[in-house]
């Protein structure tokens, strides 16, 4: 497991027991290692741009540690499950 690997493990799963307190439910936010690759790739890709403004924070060969391959572009196209969100989303402000 890379370093940036064992960030993105901690912080889904972090996210994934806070989702599940304000009532997620289990089967939309599956474990880390039971998450489809393209998915994992995408949040690690997320990851360092969260903490790409950090950088001049971090100790001297930190940053080429945790994140060693250059910021690439999604590499998958949208899935029927990012356009659902899209419209939950957009649907749940509207009654904001």
């Amino acid at each position: 497991m890379t370093a940036l690997d064992a960030v993105c493990a901690a912080y889904w799963e972090a996210f994934r027991q806070g989702y599940f307190r304000v009532g997620g439910r289990p089967e939309d936010y599956p474990a880390w290692d039971k998450a489809p690759k393209a998915i994992r790739e995408e949040t690690m890709r997320c990851m360092r741009h969260a903490v790409e403004p950090l950088k001049e924070h971090f100790t001297p060969g930190l940053w080429d540690e945790v994140f060693p391959e250059r910021l690439a572009k999604r590499g998958e196209p949208l899935t029927s499950a990012d356009l659902a969100f899209t419209q939950q989303t957009k649907l749940a402000e509207r009654f904001e």
